[in-house]
C-alpha cells in the first residue's frame, strides 16, 4: 500500500536515530510502525497522514512505559480485606 512508504519515512524521524535514540527518547520503531500500518490499513478512508506518528508515539510511550503499579507486581487479594484480625 502507498501509506507504507510514508510510514517508513516518518517512523525514524519520530523515534529518533543515533544520539537521540540513545537518550531514551521513547518508543522502539517496530511497535510504532506496526500501529501506524495497522491503523492505515484498517481505516482506508483516513489512511495515514504526516503527524500521526507523533500522536501514536505519545500513546505508545504512555502505555508501554512501566508504571509504579506494574513494578510492584500483582496485588495480593488478601491485601484488599478490610477485616482487621488484630
Amino acid at each position: 500500500a502507498s501509506f507504507l512508504s510514508v510510514v517508513e519515512v516518518d517512523v525514524p524521524r519520530t523515534v529518533g536515530v543515533g544520539a537521540e535514540r540513545s537518550r531514551g527518547c521513547g518508543v522502539p520503531a517496530a511497535p510504532l510502525r506496526r500501529l501506524l500500518s495497522a491503523y492505515a490499513a484498517l481505516t482506508p478512508g483516513v489512511g495515514y497522514c504526516q503527524g500521526m506518528s507523533y500522536v501514536a508515539h505519545r500513546l505508545l510511550k504512555r502505555f508501554l512505559e512501566p508504571t509504579d503499579d506494574a513494578a510492584r507486581g500483582p496485588r495480593d487479594s488478601r491485601d484488599d480485606d478490610d477485616d482487621d484480625d488484630d
